[in-house]
This record gives structure tokens, C-alpha cells and sequence, in this order.
């Protein structure tokens, strides 16, 4: 019964503290926020860059123009990526760090051992799938 218990407690902490920041990084990671250009195959700037380059009315000076702002644009979205992994691994150490410290406390503390120990389980647990994700992104 103590085992099913500590399996329990330390999957609802797991719910919490790393449910929270997997569905964060779902939303920020999601592109359904882009709107599809009409007659083509990309959404959002790249449809446009798209449609514009394949117009036959366009100056080489503008389709040059508009693939130096496709790489720009390509960059700016590359650097906002690498700064969102930085701070959400920041974010998500100092929050596994201190679950697990909190769990320490816990079990130094108190007498509920069985819930120490859960959140401290949860907290390893937590850290680990925060440093997965940060490599996935």
C-alpha cells in the first residue's frame, strides 16, 4: 500500500511540475498562430516571400530585397528560439532544484517520509524531462 501510494503522490507532483512547463513549451512552440497565404505552400512571411519571388511583375531589386528579408526574418526567429531554450532551462532548473531541495527539507523536517521522498522523486524526475525538452527544442 506504501508503494502504490509513493507512486500516486509522486505522479501528481510530476503532473504539476513537469506538466506545467511541457504544455508551455506546446504553446510557444506551435505555429498555428501563422496565417496561410493564399497560392502557397508556407504560411505566415514565407508565403508571401513565396508569392511575391514567383510573381513575374517583380523587379530582381525587390525579389532580392524580399529573400535578404526571408533570411533576416530566418535569423530573428532562429535567435528567439535559442533565447526561449536559455530561459526555459533556467526557468525549469531553479524550479527542479528547489523541488528538490524541498523535498529534502521535508524529509529532514517532518515525519511524512513517504511524501518527502515523493517529492523529492518527483523533482529528480522533473529535471530530467526539463533537460530532454531543452535538447528537443
Amino acid at each position: 500500500m506504501k508503494v502504490l501510494k509513493f507512486i500516486l503522490i509522486t505522479f501528481l507532483i510530476l503532473v504539476i511540475t513537469a506538466g506545467i512547463p511541457l504544455y508551455v513549451h506546446k504553446i510557444t512552440s506551435d505555429n498555428t498562430h501563422l496565417i496561410k497565404v493564399e497560392d502557397s505552400h508556407f504560411s505566415g512571411p514565407y508565403g508571401y516571400v513565396e508569392n511575391i519571388i514567383a510573381d513575374e511583375n517583380v523587379d530582381d531589386e525587390v525579389k532580392d530585397g524580399i529573400t535578404n528579408f526571408a533570411e533576416a526574418y530566418q535569423t530573428l526567429m532562429q535567435e528567439e528560439k535559442e533565447d526561449f531554450s536559455k530561459l526555459f532551462l533556467t526557468i525549469s532548473l531553479i524550479l527542479g532544484i528547489t523541488i528538490i531541495f524541498f523535498g529534502i527539507l521535508l524529509l529532514k523536517a517532518t515525519k511524512l517520509k513517504l511524501f518527502a521522498s515523493s517529492v523529492t522523486t518527483a523533482g529528480v524526475i522533473s529535471l530530467i524531462s526539463y533537460i530532454f525538452i531543452y535538447f528537443s527544442l
